[in-house]
């Protein structure tokens, strides 16, 4: 009886998890920008191969980044996160962006680092992920951030990796996910740790490699993801340990 009851409650929580970071984002205003690049006025050849050098995929939509450092983006859009400047959802590529280097795709919002290091971010801002100082939602991409060499996106939340090797972070922090010590949301990129060379997020918790080859862990940790040796949440990066 034990056991079932356990179950019942882990499935609770997931579903109570889910539910956080899914109407944060739907029930939040939109702003709307103006799109350069006018996609729907873009004609899709459907016998040309279509063809990229990075790609990442978010909660129902798709990112390609080309060899000329243009961004290409489908599906879902109803809360902007393809950045095309409205909401209608696309079922081809189209363009969104140029003088792109690297991507990250989480549930519900996009991210793309340019080349000259400036951070640009579009989609569902609900628990502030977006890093934009408020919690409106974007359909088109926005800078957001500068200086950055290394990006990441999380279910609800978003690294950024700077140059100096400081890790900063922001959205949704239910699980301690952004690192801050604390399990308030943040709409602004904060910094939270320092000497690191590499990043990863999961849907709930992030991940930052350092330059002495350490790894370091925070966020939720129900099913042991951040290597702790237990299955306690942390809302600051620990060190992680061999077992």
């Amino acid at each position: 009886m034990k056991t079932k009851n356990f179950l019942y409650f882990k499935i609770w929580v997931e579903l109570i998890i889910f539910f956080m970071i899914f109407t944060n984002c739907v029930k939040r205003p939109d702003v709307t920008f103006d799109n350069p690049y006018d996609p729907q006025g873009i004609n899709y050849n459907p016998t040309t191969p279509f063809k990229a050098i990075k790609i990442a995929a978010g909660g129902s939509h798709s990112l390609a980044l080309k060899s000329d450092g243009t961004l290409w983006a489908t599906g879902r859009n109803d809360d902007g996160r393809i950045g095309t400047g409205d909401h209608n959802k696309r079922n081809v590529f189209v363009q969104v962006l140029s003088g792109v280097s690297a991507i990250a795709a989480g549930w519900e919002h996009s991210l793309a680092l340019k080349s000259d290091g400036t951070l640009w971010a579009t989609g569902c801002n609900g628990n502030g992920k977006l890093g934009t100082g408020d919690n409106n939602n974007r359909n088109v991409f926005v800078q957001v951030l500068s200086g950055v060499s290394a990006i990441a996106a999380g279910g609800s939340h978003s690294l950024a990796l700077k140059s100096d090797g400081t890790l900063w972070a922001t959205g949704w922090n239910g699980v301690g996910q952004l690192g801050t010590g604390d399990n308030n949301n943040r709409n602004v990129f904060v910094q939270v740790l320092s000497g690191v060379s590499a990043i990863a997020a999961g849907g709930s918790h992030s991940l930052a490699l350092k330059s002495d080859g350490t790894l370091w862990a925070t966020g939720y940790n129900y099913y042991g993801q951040l290597g702790t040796g237990d299955n306690s949440d942390r809302n600051v990066f620990v060190q992680i340990y061999q077992h």
